[in-house]
């Protein structure tokens, strides 16, 4: 494909994802360094912000130090999801829990529940996100499970069921209908690219990928385990003093939201390892490989220390 012809779409996409949208620079134009080919179009995003996405890409493994495409890059430029979302699919290929990764990669960042101003409102819908959470404080695992349960009572009772059944827990149908359309065409491209077998018709019990693709589906404390690892340097380090308050490798302080079912999880998980680093003085590798093995340290464990750990 020529550079010039590539060029014209770069309009579009730059309302993307700019990390998806380097990766497709880079198929475009192999030959081309990402910044200079995303420099040429109409409105080129900052600078800084490209030289941030592609050290990302690289943290991925989807660059090379060299900012050329690697096999699992070349992969990744296959998908319509963001590039962290689509690794996450395949990790849960590799670890056999794919149903509820491809279900989290399909999602996308937009909010599965409804968002009120009113007090009372508000507290229902908090109260639904946490009961989906199931005990894990995951905001992630609570939008994949009432997706799961909307799909079920689809499935097995019709869409007209699942319409009700999805307002009457404050989540927005559409949204779960557009997850499903893109985990069912995600998982066209993972059949098309021979990474799992044809899918068997639908069951009642019925999860992407099939039983064999889904044995470790149950196993919370391994799926946070993955989502920490594909959203890397994405992640928040807890600060001492206040559980709602964390360090990013960007920001010295930011705060979770006060309606999300991760509400001083990541502080109960990391205590007390984390009490013994100063984080601070972390560099992102440091601070990925102490994240890392915390996760790692859990994910023999049959119950979930998160919601062990805190204090109702």
């Amino acid at each position: 494909m020529q550079v010039e012809d590539a060029l014209k779409r770069s309009a579009d996409m730059l309302r993307e994802n700019l990390q998806a949208t380097c990766l497709r620079a880079k198929c475009s134009a192999p030959r081309t360094q990402i910044q200079d080919f995303l420099s040429r179009s109409i409105e080129p995003p900052d600078e800084e912000s490209v030289k941030f996405a592609v050290k990302d890409l690289q943290l991925l493994k989807s660059l090379d130090q060299k900012g050329e495409l690697t096999p699992l890059g070349h992969l990744l430029t296959d998908f319509s999801l963001d590039p962290w979302r689509a690794k996450l699919v395949l990790l849960g290929i590799i670890f056999r829990c794919l149903d509820p990764l491809l279900i989290i990669g399909a999602i996308g960042s937009e909010s599965l529940f409804y968002l009120s101003t009113d007090p009372s409102t508000r507290q229902r819908v908090e109260k639904s996100r946490l009961e989906f959470s199931n005990g894990s404080w995951s905001d992630h695992m609570s939008a994949a499970n009432a997706v799961v349960a909307t799909r079920d009572v689809w499935y097995q009772k019709g869409k007209t069921s699942a319409f009700y059944y999805a307002v009457s827990r404050h989540i927005h149908f559409d949204r779960v209908r557009e997850t499903l359309n893109s985990a069912r065409q995600t998982l066209g491209i993972l059949v098309r690219k021979q990474l799992i077998p044809q899918p068997m018709a639908l069951r009642n019990d019925f999860r992407y990928g099939g039983p064999d693709l889904n044995i470790n589906s149950s196993h919370s404390p391994l799926i946070k385990a993955l989502l920490a690892h594909a959203a890397y340097p994405n992640l928040a380090a807890p600060s001492q003093g206040s559980s709602r308050r964390y360090r990013t490798s960007q920001d010295s302080v930011t705060h979770i939201a006060l309606n999300s079912a991760f509400d001083a999880a990541f502080y109960a998980l990391a205590t007390p390892r984390v009490d013994r680093v100063d984080t601070r003085n972390m560099s992102r590798d440091h601070l990925f490989n102490t994240l890392s093995g915390i996760m790692i340290d859990i994910t023999g464990l049959d119950h979930d220390p998160v919601y062990t750990s805190r204090d109702n």
